[in-house]
């Protein structure tokens, strides 16, 4: 039986190549929408994983300190984003302080 192994950097480009592609067609979406708020973070939230993903592929080329943090922050609050599109989507998304 062969094994099935994938260089990570391999799968780094693969996902950036998906969240491009993403945001090229929400950005397709989004001229015709630029007052939805929901499609504006969403659009945000792809374009910010995106940018975190390419540090990730860089890594090594670059101080690992700064890829490591920076995109993992980047990943952080690309999701962050992520979700309140959802969210909004759903109605669901308020401005309550404890």
């Amino acid at each position: 039986m062969m094994g099935f192994s994938l260089d990570m950097k391999t799968i780094f480009v693969i996902l950036v190549t998906g969240h491009v592609f993403t945001v090229f067609l929400i950005s397709a979406y989004w001229r015709d929408h630029r007052t939805d708020k929901t499609v504006t973070t969403f659009f945000l939230a792809k374009c910010v994983q995106a940018l975190a993903w390419t540090l990730l592929t860089l890594r090594g080329g670059i101080s690992d300190l700064f890829t490591i943090s920076v995109a993992n922050t980047l990943l952080f609050l690309g999701t962050s984003f992520e979700m309140i599109a959802i969210l909004r989507l759903l109605n669901v998304f308020t401005n309550f302080i404890w």
